[in-house]
C-alpha cells in the first residue's frame, strides 16, 4: 500500500478536533518535528555526561530544522517534541571506520522508524590527521555535512516523503455548503495565505476525509484537487485570501471516480488533512499577475 495512505488513528483524531475551529489568520503549514541523535557509541563517548550529549543533540536538531525550513519551504520545521508527529529523524551511525548520517520520516505514532536515507560523511582515513571531532566540534561538523552531503544526495527523496506523509494543514473551507449542485462549485479554500504561498496556486493537493453515510463509517476518502491559480477570501474570515482548489477525483478503497459522479457524497465527508500532491512549477509564473 502506498505510504500516503498510512494515516494513523492518532492523526485522524487530532486533526478532526482541530478542524472544528475556524482560523482567524492564514494558517501556517503543520509542524514537522526534527530530531538528531548520536547512535554511534564511538562518537557519543566524547561527551562527559549523558546530559551533555542530549544538549548537543537538541542543539543539532534545532540547526537541522532551520536548514530544512530553507530547503523544503512549504513545511514548518521545528525542534522535536515528545509524542508529536510527523517526525523527521536524523542520527549519526558508524561502521567500519565510516561515519554516516541516516534519516527517516515517521508520519505517526507506532509507525516504523527504519532508515530510509543516508549519506557517508567521513570515510576510512578521513580523520587520520585531524582525529575524530570533539564534543565541541561535532555539532558544527554534523550541520556542515548535512548541507554539503546529506541534502544534495537525499533532498528529492525527502521532499517526496514530505509530500506524501507530512500534511500541510488540517482545515479547509468548502466554497459552497456541501453538497454542491454543480462541478464548478466543487471547490474549497485552503487556509494557506496567498501572499506567502501563491507559488502553490496551481499545484495538486490531496484532501484526506472521513466518510460517514447513513450513520456508518465508510472509511478514508481522498479528494485529488488542483489549484485554480486564483486566491479567494477564506469563508467566515475575509481578512486573508487562501488557495482555491477544484476537486477533480474522488478516491475510496483505490476506486477512483470523477468528481461529477459523486457531488452528493461531498456532503457526507469530513476533511481532516491536506497534502501537497505535486508542485506545479508554473505556479511561480502566476504570482506576479495574480489579484489579491
Amino acid at each position: 500500500m502506498h505510504r500516503i495512505r498510512q494515516v494513523s488513528l492518532v492523526l485522524i483524531t487530532i486533526t478532526l478536533v482541530v478542524g472544528c475551529a475556524v482560523p482567524v489568520v492564514g494558517q501556517e503549514p503543520s509542524f514537522v518535528y526534527v530530531s538528531f541523535a548520536f547512535q554511534s557509541k564511538k562518537a557519543a563517548k566524547v561527551f562527559n555526561t549523558e546530559q551533555d550529549q542530549q544538549e548537543a543533540e537538541k542543539k543539532i536538531g534545532r540547526e537541522l530544522a532551520q536548514r530544512c525550513k530553507t530547503k523544503f519551504r512549504y513545511w514548518q520545521f521545528v525542534a522535536d517534541e515528545p509524542d508529536k508527529y510527523p517526525k523527521l529523524m536524523f542520527w549519526l551511525a558508524a561502521k567500519d571506520d565510516v561515519y554516516r548520517i541516516a534519516s527517516t520520516l515517521v508520519p505517526g505514532k507506532n509507525e516504523p522508524d527504519d532508515e530510509r536515507w543516508h549519506a557517508d560523511i567521513f570515510g576510512p582515513g578521513d580523520l587520520v590527521n585531524s582525529g575524530d571531532p570533539t564534543a565541541e566540534t561535532w555539532p558544527q561538523e554534523i550541520v556542515k555535512a548535512f548541507e554539503i552531503k546529506v541534502l544534495p544526495l537525499n533532498s528529492e527523496a525527502i521532499r517526496k516523503a514530505l509530500r506524501e506523509q507530512a500534511p500541510l494543514g488540517s482545515l479547509i473551507a468548502p466554497v459552497v455548503t456541501p453538497p454542491p449542485t454543480k462541478v464548478d462549485d466543487a471547490q474549497a479554500v485552503l487556509p494557506l495565505n496567498w501572499d506567502k504561498y501563491s507559488m502553490l496556486g496551481t499545484s495538486d493537493f490531496s484532501i484526506f476525509s472521513k466518510w460517514k453515510k447513513d450513520g456508518k463509517e465508510r472509511g478514508l476518502v481522498i479528494l485529488h484537487s488542483t489549484g485554480t491559480g486564483l486566491p479567494q477570501k477564506y469563508p467566515g474570515n475575509p481578512t486573508f485570501s487562501g488557495i482555491t482548489v477544484q476537486y477533480r477525483i474522488w478516491e475510496h478503497t483505490k476506486d477512483k471516480q470523477s468528481i461529477e459522479q459523486v457531488l452528493q457524497q461531498l456532503g457526507e465527508i469530513t476533511p481532516f488533512a491536506f497534502y501537497l500532491e505535486q508542485e506545479d512549477p508554473g505556479g511561480l509564473v502566476l504570482v506576479a499577475d495574480s489579484p489579491h
